[in-house]
């Protein structure tokens, strides 16, 4: 759920308010599903707890309800204090390569639609890619990250490759990320 919070500050920065709301309605989804499951309990000091409590889902749905009427920083705003609420020891050390992933999920999804948040969701993917480069600079999959980030660049940078890109291609990238996030040097 922090990961599609993430990928929704970096779809508004990238001046994508459809990208960004559809970000908040997968985070919303997770915290519903966790609900429904019975998962959240009260006074619960674990990430997952806290990202699905009330108070959270209620910033969530702000968000959207801002991003509908055009008050995309409102939105950011909104989005930002949900991020203020996660003390630094809650925080997943493979955050980035979580947010990667995330984000080409989307992105696979994007493609295989055909929709134009393809674009929007690559680069919040090579944002996090960064990130978890620059977070874990000696870890044993960085040759991998940055030949991971260069390939997700090409592609953006090619208007023609990025229109014909198939939704299988997304999909290989997401294991690598995926394969990554099961090391223990990344958690």
């Amino acid at each position: 759920m922090l990961a599609a919070v993430y990928d929704a500050r970096q779809a508004i920065g990238l001046h994508d308010p459809i990208a960004a709301y559809n970000d908040i309605s997968q985070a919303l989804d997770a915290g519903r599903q966790a609900v429904d499951q019975g998962t959240v309990e009260q006074g619960t000091q674990s990430l997952t707890a806290l990202l699905e409590s009330f108070p959270v889902q209620a910033k969530l749905l702000s968000a959207q309800a801002q991003l509908t009427a055009g008050k995309v920083a409102a939105a950011d705003a909104l989005l930002v204090g949900i991020e203020n609420l996660i003390p630094a020891r809650l925080m997943p050390g493979n955050l980035s390569l979580r947010e990667a992933a995330a984000s080409l999920e989307l992105a696979r999804q994007a493609a295989s639609l055909g929709t134009p948040q393809l674009r929007t969701q690559l680069l919040c993917a090579v944002a996090a890619l960064r990130g978890a480069l620059r977070d874990h600079p000696g870890t044993a999959h960085v040759q991998e990250a940055m030949a991971l980030a260069a390939a997700l660049d090409r592609t953006l940078a090619n208007p023609a490759q990025l229109r014909t890109l198939l939704p299988e291609q997304v999909s290989i990238w997401l294991a690598t990320v995926t394969q990554m996030m099961g090391t223990d040097r990344w958690a």
